[in-house]
């Protein structure tokens, strides 16, 4: 008799032990999601941030641009003469220069991200 109670306990501890197990394990896995939500949202505003820094980049990158073809178009001017007063050229000018510079930092950004591995989206997003 004392050994059947015995092996009871034991049953007993043993099912205890499992049951406390699961809740353990329960309660990490319910961590981990917590923590994977965490981090998704945090990879989401870090791409936000990317996509707002890319476009302040073109910004600035076409205002640069547009300085340096100014000045080639000043001084084609003064030693050849232009059918168009300068500024005109270069207002005229920036929409090309703008499309152009997004175009190749959007390219170069997919090489960049194909040669780490990743696979660029047809849309922009990465």
């Amino acid at each position: 008799m004392e050994i059947v109670a015995s092996w009871a306990q034991c049953l007993a501890l043993q099912r205890s032990a499992d049951l406390l197990r699961t809740r353990v394990e329960v309660t990490v896995e319910g961590q981990n999601r917590e923590l994977m939500s965490s981090m998704a949202a945090s990879a989401q505003q870090q791409l936000h941030l990317s996509e707002l820094a890319e476009g302040f980049s073109v910004g600035a990158i076409t205002y640069y641009s547009l300085g340096l073809l100014g000045y080639v178009l000043k001084a084609t001017d003064k030693v050849v003469g232009l059918p168009m007063p300068v500024e005109v050229l270069v207002g005229g000018s920036v929409p090309m220069v703008a499309v152009f510079m997004w175009f190749s930092i959007h390219k170069s950004k997919n090489t960049l991200l194909l040669m780490h591995g990743s696979k660029p989206n047809g849309n922009g997003k990465h």
